[in-house]
């Protein structure tokens, strides 16, 4: 049985948060980006979606 993990992480300005790093380094792969798929304080941000499959 395969476990998956997925997390979400978004993009704020155009510029990622600093754990998409964090992310990448520990093994999660970008899976790709959704754009305009959020509003937070009036502004649409686009999320980048990643997973690890353990």
């Amino acid at each position: 049985m395969l476990n998956n993990k997925k997390i979400m992480d978004n993009l704020r300005d155009g510029l990622p948060y600093p754990y998409s790093r964090v992310l990448e380094k520990s093994g999660f792969i970008l899976e790709g980006t959704l754009r305009s798929n959020a509003v937070k304080n009036g502004k649409i941000l686009d999320m980048k979606m990643y997973a690890k499959i353990k």
